[in-house]
């Protein structure tokens, strides 16, 4: 009996309980990193429907690239990189087809100064259906807050299921 009881002071002077808890319990620094990072991402997707990069522009880091991983005509899959200017431009160029990304599932995993965010999305051009697939951007916490400085996607055109979970919107709204 004198060992049971040894063991299970033992226990509660290590902390043992609450240790259990505190690895699944985020902290208030992860919540303000993972709104922050919300934040950003739907300014982004905000500046893409406005067709408006200069929301996008202090989003990004110095040199920050695009990636699609995808399938090209002989179906050799690959990551086709690129540079945002493209993007930003073809971003900023007035259009009346609206381009409408709708994302949800986010998932966000922070380690210091490095965060990934994985999200589902459907991409509406014009109020279509265009494609969805899963999107993957990758953020550093600099002096202004997190950039990104990496964006890739997948691309599919086999989206009924997705647009039934994320509808087009007026608006940018991440589905959680």
């Amino acid at each position: 009996m004198k060992i049971f009881r040894f063991l299970i002071g033992v226990l509660l002077w290590s902390g043992f309980p609450g240790g259990l808890y505190a690895q699944s319990t985020p902290t208030d620094a992860q919540e303000v990193d993972e709104a922050a990072i919300l934040a950003s991402i739907e300014t982004f997707f905000d500046g893409m429907r406005m067709s408006d990069s200069s929301m996008i522009r202090p989003l990004l880091t110095e040199g920050a690239q695009l990636f699609g991983v995808g399938s090209d005509r002989d179906g050799v899959v690959a990551a086709r990189w690129s540079e945002f200017g493209g993007f930003l431009a073809a971003v900023g160029t007035p259009k009346q087809d609206v381009w409408n990304e709708q994302v949800g599932n986010v998932v966000i995993h922070t380690e210091g100064a490095l965060a990934t965010a994985w999200m589902d999305f459907v991409f509406y051009r014009g109020g279509e259906l265009s494609h969805c697939g899963v999107n993957v951007i990758h953020f550093v916490r600099e002096s202004e807050g997190w950039r990104m400085f990496s964006l890739g996607d997948t691309r599919k055109t086999d989206c009924a299921d997705m647009a039934m979970k994320y509808p087009l919107q007026p608006e940018t709204h991440i589905h959680r």
